[in-house]
């Protein structure tokens, strides 16, 4: 049979055990998850590399109508046994110089203790001016417990260059090639045309007629001057 002290140290010695107790069941339930997120972009049509592109200085050149992937990644810090980051859930909303091409799911759901869990993004570039381009993504979650909530942003930067228009060159004139002579009709190549050619025409007829009347006329008066002379 215990004394009335006994019991009295007992009881106090209980108190103490189950206080000991609730007060490690609440260390251990203790949830603190750290989340962080990372947004980088590439762009795939001039085959950049991923870069973080956190300022306007570091912005990724795009030029209008090339195709750019944003990476979204959001981790988790902590290493408690429960500090899982649950209902992890990203957006991002696009600016107007960008259309969507297609995207992964936002909804990233529970990144565990010293993990990372991402998704992309691909858009379009429709800005046709020399402009920058500020894309912000942000994530929500929380913990187990649901009394440590979380959320966070990230930028990427991206400047767009409107390649200046080539002026169109004046069309040379198309030289004419000097057409090679073709021998005419009954030409004969390599002889030597005759300097003279004889005169057929009528001015030789009447030459010749001429001349031969004078002969006449000649013989006549010889005929008659002999006659004469008998």
């Amino acid at each position: 049979m215990l004394s009335p002290t006994t019991k009295k140290r007992a009881a106090q010695l209980g108190v103490a055990a189950t206080s000991l107790a609730i007060l490690s069941t609440g260390v251990a339930l203790a949830c603190h998850p750290q989340g962080t997120i990372t947004k980088g972009v590439q762009n795939v049509t001039t085959g950049s590399q991923l870069m973080a592109a956190d300022t306007t200085t570091s912005a990724v050149v795009a030029h209008p109508g090339d195709t750019l992937v944003y990476k979204i990644t959001v981790g988790n810090k902590a290493a408690g046994s429960q500090d899982q980051l649950i209902k992890t859930l990203v957006t991002d909303q696009l600016p107007a110089d960008l259309q969507l091409v297609k995207e992964d799911s936002l909804d990233l759901g529970t990144v565990a203790m010293g993990q990372t869990k991402s998704a992309t993004v691909t858009v379009k570039v429709t800005a046709n001016t020399n402009t920058t381009i500020k894309n912000q993504a942000c994530f929500t979650g929380d913990s187990v417990d649901h009394k440590v909530p979380q959320q966070g942003c990230d930028v990427a930067y991206v400047k767009v260059e409107v390649p200046a228009a080539t002026p169109t060159p004046t069309p040379k004139p198309t030289p004419v090639a000097t057409p090679t002579p073709t021998p005419g009709a009954g030409q004969v190549l390599g002889t030597t045309a005759p300097t003279t050619l004889p005169d057929t025409g009528a001015a030789g007829v009447l030459g010749t007629a001429v001349g031969l009347g004078s002969m006449a006329t000649a013989a006549v008066a010889y005929i008659r001057s002999r006659k004469q002379g008998r």
